[in-house]
């Protein structure tokens, strides 16, 4: 992944992460990081596997109160976005959350920990929980949430997804991307 600097109307700042297949030579533009509240606020986790580009951006949604993250995967191939999925889809109003940490499979598997901040209980003093989640070509699926899940201990090897939960490791296969 590469970046540049950018000039978008009317005049925001943006860095522009483009994806390039070596082989080919051709670029593809994944995303703009730039001004909170219009733009994603910084891309990462980010992940080069095989012919895929997987990343994590976060942004704030307008009024700036809550933090929020999806998560991408493009084929380098074509340019195709093959998994667009917000972080988080129960999200609360009163919700933050991010990407802690992201594994991206050959086959364009995506796997993320996700880290909630919820302010609805004790305004001031958020309740900090995890979630790890995976998308593939049977879908979306959440395998493990708690507050002792370990927000960088996701890992890969071949198609086993591993991270530590309580001090135990815990595993799942992690499929192809989705087609179509």
């Amino acid at each position: 992944m590469v970046t540049r600097a950018a000039t978008v109307a009317p005049r925001y700042r943006v860095t522009r992460y483009y994806g390039c297949r070596y082989r080919t030579n051709r670029f593809f533009r994944l995303v703009d990081v730039g001004e909170p509240g219009l733009f994603s606020d910084r891309v990462e986790p980010r992940r080069l596997a095989g012919v895929f580009a997987g990343f994590a951006g976060a942004y704030q949604e307008p009024a700036g109160e809550q933090q929020l993250a999806y998560v991408r995967a493009v084929d380098l191939r074509s340019g195709r976005v093959r998994v667009r999925e917000q972080a988080l889809v129960d999200a609360g109003p009163s919700d933050s959350y991010r990407v802690s940490d992201l594994e991206l499979r050959y086959t364009g598997g995506l796997a993320w920990i996700v880290e909630r901040r919820s302010f609805a209980q004790a305004p001031g003093s958020p309740v900090i929980t995890y979630e790890v989640h995976k998308v593939d070509r049977g879908g979306r699926q959440r395998l493990d949430a708690g507050p002792d899940i370990d927000p960088a201990s996701l890992t890969l090897s071949g198609a086993t997804i591993s991270w530590r939960r309580g001090g135990v490791t815990r595993t799942a296969i992690l499929g192809s991307a989705r087609s179509g």
